[in-house]
């Protein structure tokens, strides 16, 4: 083993061991932050700026976003989105996932519960509404009395 890779070797156990005592010991880390704001700050900009483009730094922030906002994993999503043959639950458009035209979880506001993985232009359709079947109602009389 060379040196460069004994080095490393040691590196990773120092960092596992950091780790595992970072984790038992939590209070530790949230005072310590608290007292250098400007140190945690700091690094997670520039934490930021070299990653922020990469696909693996877009996708773990996709993953936590999705995880905070609708206590689902990535997987889900995907399992969801092939139970509806990658389509829209509502007009059935074919969609992908990722970006802003892609996929978008519709989800109820008051309960959270996801409904369905739906296209832009129907997500937008149900948020401009207000989710509220009584005015998707009165614009559907509306088309049908202007035909």
């Amino acid at each position: 083993m060379s040196p460069e890779q004994k080095n490393e070797r040691r590196r990773l156990q120092i960092n596992s061991g950091m780790r595992r005592w970072t984790k038992r010991n939590p209070q530790y880390q949230k005072e310590w932050k608290n007292n250098n704001p400007e140190r945690t700050e700091s690094y997670w900009k520039t934490h930021y700026e070299n990653n922020k483009d990469t696909q693996e730094y877009k996708l773990q922030r996709r993953r936590a976003q999705i995880r905070r906002l609708y206590k689902l994993e990535l997987e889900d999503v995907f399992e969801m989105m092939e139970q509806q043959a990658e389509s829209c639950a509502i007009c059935g458009t074919e969609i992908t996932f990722g970006g802003r035209l892609g996929a978008h979880i519709d989800h109820d506001h008051i309960t959270g519960k996801v409904r369905g993985i739906l296209c832009r232009n129907c997500n937008l359709a149900l948020g401009h509404v207000g989710e509220s079947i009584e005015k998707l109602e009165i614009m559907i009389n509306y088309l049908r009395r202007s035909m």
